[in-house]
């Protein structure tokens, strides 16, 4: 046990560095709250991950409660479509969280829309697990194994909503100071921003 809580702080601290390194590489500042923000999702990825091992049997096949066994929250034909928004989520929010406005127009869009799919499907995630049911299990008091499961889409919804957020703000700076020769576009540009 210590050994894996050793090899899950040693692996924090690597996803740390290599990202801090990565930010150097842009020359930008990562603020408190966004290393706060980052740790915390790591750290509710592996709660997650961890949730998944005592979680892991289908909806149709029998579990034992004395042996600790319980259903995974969403059935294994989902997972490939749920794993595929959620790799794509994620890298739309590290390179929104990166590069920001300096990524040009159409993936920056279609990342925006990723962030606003991915928020949308936490939302849900939320919902699902919220209500797993795990009283029945001896190993949990109450209803906590859910715990396992709330606090990734939590960060998930944080993220998203914080990095649309920061790119309709950074477009408001640039249209306030944008100007047309056309009324209309000018009038339009100002009514946007």
């Amino acid at each position: 046990m210590i050994f894996i809580f050793l090899l899950i702080i040693l692996t924090l601290f690597g996803i740390v560095y290599l990202l801090r390194s990565a930010v150097k590489k842009q020359q930008r500042k990562i603020t408190i709250a966004e290393y706060a923000i980052i740790i915390g999702y790591l750290i509710s990825l592996m709660i997650s991950g961890v949730g998944l091992l005592f979680h892991s049997s289908q909806y149709n096949q029998a579990v034992d409660p004395v042996d600790g066994d319980c259903y995974i929250p969403f059935g294994g034909k989902h997972l490939v479509s749920l794993s595929f928004y959620f790799i794509a989520f994620n890298i739309s929010a590290i390179a929104i969280w990166l590069k920001g406005r300096k990524i040009p127009p159409i993936p920056l869009v279609l990342m925006l829309i990723m962030l606003m799919i991915g928020s949308i499907i936490s939302l849900f995630v939320l919902v699902q697990v919220s209500h797993h049911d795990t009283s029945t299990l001896d190993m949990y008091v109450g209803n906590e194994g859910t715990l396992f499961f709330i606090f990734t889409p939590i960060c998930c919804l944080i993220m998203g909503i914080g990095l649309i957020r920061k790119i309709i703000v950074e477009e408001r700076g640039y249209a306030m100071n944008r100007s047309y020769a056309n009324s209309t576009l000018n009038k339009i540009n100002n009514l946007l921003s």
